[in-house]
């Protein structure tokens, strides 16, 4: 089995944690225990989101052909009898078992979701995964001879292509002792052990066709459910029929027709990417086609932010299709998912570099088979980078 404790952040930290989860699952051949049934963190105000399936699809049955998943109620049925994996006293697996239906990660909480993981990572056939992006920073290696052989099997020419892959980070690779567990507990919820990376700068496998065949699992299964995709699409053709109308082009795959970009501007930590307005334009302005329509997702709240691209465009926002695409029928968690996707179908793309929102619509893009040479960054001293890179 594979637990985790998903991460303490907001959405987008939670999801790439998520990702390198499943991506592990998949290769090792586990079955995933989804955490229990609580209020995910996905706002500052609050969550009304309390499962993953709010927004992915874990049960559909190509997805269980790739990963078996089951619920932490399911797990405590089948493994916390005292003939199974956990063996809990009869107190024990009571708490335990109300605890896996629904709990609080508040540590004050008296259902803090804390003692379900604490139970699990005490168990003496559990490891928790050494595995985080601090206390060291890591990254993952799947590599055949060093499971068959150990480290040794590693030729010279490898280990560049390694050190390469990762950095300054510290190599870990894919052994048998990590594959000796009943149970990988992944702590992710705790400092230390967050696993804020996206999967594809932090798990490498050495045979290209397996690199190749788990990114492409996260491509074909780990999105969004089809709910989200289809009220994005409705924004998308809205756009794009108004575009066409004003003697704009699609692309081949459907795409264009006007130009997105991502300007964050609200608890963004890295505040010299955290630019003025008029930055913004004279940052981008030149990717604009004359008159092109504009889709900005955003968390600036006040409109005069744009003033400067409103001057040659007209600009949508998410909120201009409330009714026409019956957002009010969504939580408010699913609004940044369909921005995200709306944003992602644009000609030319400009986002906030550092934000993994951002980062999100330029792998959709890809995903989608757009250049990487129509995505840019607002930040002039990265606003290349995308069009960069060798692992590009």
């Amino acid at each position: 089995y594979i637990t985790f404790w998903q991460d303490a952040g907001r959405f987008n930290n939670i999801r790439m944690s998520l990702e390198i989860v499943m991506v592990y699952a998949a290769a090792t051949g586990r079955t995933i225990v989804l955490p229990p049934t609580q209020n995910l963190h996905l706002e500052e105000d609050g969550s009304t989101i309390q499962s993953f399936e709010d927004f992915y699809s874990f049960h559909s049955d190509e997805f269980k052909k790739r990963v078996p998943v089951i619920s932490m109620k399911e797990f405590i049925e089948q493994e916390g009898r005292q003939d199974g994996l956990l063996k809990l006293d009869g107190k024990d697996h009571a708490r335990i078992a109300k605890l896996a239906s629904f709990c609080q990660n508040r540590r004050k909480s008296d259902i803090y979701c804390g003692e379900v993981f604490a139970e699990i990572a005490a168990h003496s056939n559990t490891m928790v995964a050494p595995l985080g992006t601090s206390n060291p920073d890591a990254c993952l290696i799947f590599d055949e001879s060093v499971f068959k052989s150990g480290q040794s099997a590693i030729s010279p020419g490898l280990m560049t292509q390694l050190k390469k892959f990762c950095g300054y980070r510290t190599i870990v690779y894919y052994t048998q002792e990590l594959a000796d567990p009943d149970i990988m507990h992944f702590d992710s919820f705790q400092a230390g052990h967050r696993l804020l990376s996206h999967f594809y700068a932090f798990v490498h496998f050495t045979n290209p066709l397996f690199d190749n065949y788990y990114k492409r699992f996260v491509r074909d299964f780990l999105h969004y459910n089809d709910r989200i995709f289809c009220a994005a699409g409705k924004i998308v053709r809205i756009i794009q029929q108004e575009a066409i109308e004003r003697g704009f082009s699609l692309d081949e795959e459907g795409g264009g027709g006007f130009s997105s970009l991502h300007v964050r501007r609200n608890d963004l930590q890295y505040k010299d990417a955290l630019i003025s307005e008029d930055k913004w334009w004279e940052n981008t302005q030149e990717l604009w086609k004359p008159k092109e329509i504009l889709y900005f997702a955003t968390d600036e709240k006040d409109k005069k932010f744009f003033d400067n691209f409103a001057t040659d465009h007209d600009l949508r926002f998410l909120d201009d299709y409330w009714e026409v695409a019956n957002l009010k029928s969504f939580a408010k968690e699913h609004l940044g998912m369909i921005d995200v996707i709306v944003a992602s179908r644009g000609r030319a793309f400009a986002g906030t570099f550092y934000s993994t929102f951002s980062g999100y619509i330029t792998r959709l893009r890809g995903y989608y088979g757009m250049s990487k040479f129509t995505s840019w960054y607002s930040w002039q001293p990265k606003k290349d980078e995308m069009q960069k890179g060798a692992f590009f």
